[in-house]
């Protein structure tokens, strides 16, 4: 019985051939040989499947080399896009702090275990560590736990978990609050979802943060503070609208009336410009020459 391992090891160059007509050729060939010498011709099907079971497992072997090639370097490039978008995040809600005076805001992103920023109240002293998300879907509960535990190790009672763009796992939209008992003590984390289109209610949130701080917390009603506040937060939010449509509108009026005065100004200067020409042409005719 013909071995096609043996004959394979003899002829390593069909393992090689990509051509199909030179490999039709050549096996051909090679049976006519068998024949002529009076062996038992190869068989066709036995060959096949051993070539495809060949090509498969070398085929196999190729993918899983360059997925573990490439493995590592898609991670690196999903990580890397993840901590830019990250950091575009932090530097978004760093812009909005600046724009809130009595609270001091340093970043500690950089330091391990330690939330994004530390907001320290100016007059009180309080302390508040926050987490500034930017994430295209709702941020997962694995996330919001990063931000307790990070409470813990920095010894900061109070937390501010904010998602710009995006909802957050397990807490209704807008503003939430959540109290965890530690050690003894009320660990509490406002949550703020959507903040790009919210941004208002940061200062409003740490405020909640540092009211809650003086109070005890079965006597804190968050949606009986939140009440009055939205209408006014609504209310500054429309009247900022209006102002920037005004200073709009008051802007495109100030171009279109520059290039009106510029308009004026250059049909003045051809006017003169007219009149200079005019006169000039007219003064040798009238002068009389000396004698």
């Amino acid at each position: 019985m013909f071995d096609v391992d043996k004959f394979l090891a003899a002829c390593p160059e069909i393992g090689e051939m990509r051509n199909s007509t030179a490999f039709v050729i050549a096996l051909v060939s090679h049976e006519l040989e068998q024949r002529e010498r009076g062996c038992k011709p190869v068989d066709e099907e036995r060959l096949e499947e051993s070539l495809s079971s060949s090509m498969n497992e070398a085929c196999n072997r190729t993918i899983r080399e360059v997925r573990e090639i490439i493995a590592p370097v898609a991670s690196a490039v999903l990580t890397k896009a993840s901590s830019a978008k990250g950091k575009v995040g932090e530097n978004l809600f760093e812009s909005w702090m600046k724009e809130i005076k009595s609270w001091d805001c340093e970043r500690v992103a950089s330091t391990g275990h330690s939330g994004d920023f530390v907001h320290t109240h100016y007059d009180s002293g309080v302390r508040v560590l926050s987490d500034a998300k930017h994430y295209s879907k709702k941020v997962p509960k694995t996330e919001q736990e990063k931000l307790w535990s990070d409470m813990q190790t920095k010894g900061i009672q109070l937390g501010l978990f904010v998602s710009l763009d995006s909802g957050i796992a397990s807490k209704r939209d807008g503003v939430d609050l959540e109290v965890r008992s530690v050690g003894g003590r009320n660990h509490v984390v406002v949550f703020l979802s959507n903040a790009i289109a919210n941004k208002e209610w940061v200062f409003v949130c740490l405020e909640i943060l540092r009211l809650h701080q003086s109070c005890p917390s079965d006597t804190f009603d968050l949606d009986a503070y939140l009440l009055p506040l939205k209408e006014i937060v609504d209310l500054a939010k429309n009247t900022e609208a209006d102002a920037e449509k005004t200073e709009k509108d008051i802007t495109k009026r100030l171009a279109e009336h520059r290039k009106s005065v510029q308009v004026q100004q250059q049909q003045i200067q051809r006017i003169v410009q007219n009149c200079l020409e005019s006169h000039g042409a007219k003064r040798p005719s009238s002068t009389n020459p000396a004698h």
